[in-house]
């Protein structure tokens, strides 16, 4: 709470706070049906006549590899000595982890901008080997998962053009106690695997939608404000650490839409919670803007 305030008074007295300036969100335009991706997935890894694990399917999503940092600056021709910094092998978490960096860097370094892109490609997370019946893990991290790309602009808000999305006010990391191996991913020569550990459930619910349950039974929210999040699960499965910047994206196209007081669907302060690999939390407190 100290940090919290400090922070809003630092707004009074015109000190940089770092805000969410602008999101973009994308996903793959091509629509692959679901029954046709799931019979041409079980015959690549020789495993069509197992009919027992295509039971246990519901989706698969499918698109290009991802790009590389150093590609982008060249498509969007920014100046080649720009300073980048490549996070990967973060996992679901990485959203909060960038825009607790971004947050740093704007704060320290005085007009600086974060330009931060996530693309989450989960279904080249493919295995090429053929399936056993002690892989329920591997085949559940298949099938959970969508793609999914967003694109952010982190800077200083204080002009009158541009009041921005979400102020960044407080951002903390932490590893749950106990939780080694719960969530793993591995590079082997049957291609990329993604393993989810049966403790799972035990540490932050039985899947990504029991989450949500048991964040509003618990803290006592009413569902009408996890709306977002519910609608981006539903509507795009689990992208990963994409999926916090299609839920804030959600929340401020909604406010506009519906004439909300404010950016997060006329309420002024939120948490972010962001678990992946760890099982680290990211932990991020937002202010919206009045719109």
């Amino acid at each position: 709470m100290e940090e919290i305030k400090g922070v809003l008074k630092a707004k009074d007295v015109g000190r940089c706070v770092a805000t969410i300036l602008a999101i973009g969100t994308a996903n793959p335009l091509s629509c692959v049906n679901q029954d046709e991706f799931l019979h041409s997935y079980f015959k690549l890894t020789n495993n069509h006549n197992n009919t027992s694990f295509k039971e246990l399917f519901t989706h698969i999503c499918a698109t290009d590899m991802p790009r590389t940092d150093d590609q982008l600056v060249k498509s969007l021709d920014l100046n080649r000595s720009i300073k980048r910094i490549m996070l990967y092998n973060l996992g679901c978490f990485a959203g909060g982890t960038v825009l607790r960096i971004a947050k740093d860097l704007v704060e320290k370094y005085h007009g600086a901008s974060v330009l931060a892109v996530c693309a989450k490609v989960t279904s080249m997370d493919a295995t090429f080997g053929r399936l056993s019946k002690d892989d329920k893990g591997r085949l559940m991290g298949h099938a959970i998962f969508g793609d999914g790309a967003t694109a952010l602009v982190i800077g200083n808000a204080n002009d009158h053009e541009n009041k921005g999305l979400f102020q960044i006010v407080s951002t903390s990391q932490t590893i749950l106690a106990d939780s080694e191996g719960c969530i793993e991913g591995h590079i082997r020569e049957d291609g990329v695997t993604f393993t989810l550990s049966p403790r799972v459930p035990k540490l932050i619910g039985d899947n990504i939608e029991m989450c949500l349950v048991e964040v509003e039974s618990r803290v006592g929210l009413e569902q009408e404000k996890l709306r977002a999040s519910w609608h981006v699960l539903r509507e795009y499965g689990n992208m990963s650490s994409a999926s916090i910047f299609f839920i804030l994206d959600e929340m401020r196209n909604k406010s506009f839409e519906e004439g909300r007081k404010t950016t997060g669907e006329g309420k002024n302060w939120g948490f972010l919670f962001c678990f992946g690999p760890g099982l680290t939390v990211e932990t991020v407190v937002l202010h919206s803007i009045p719109i």
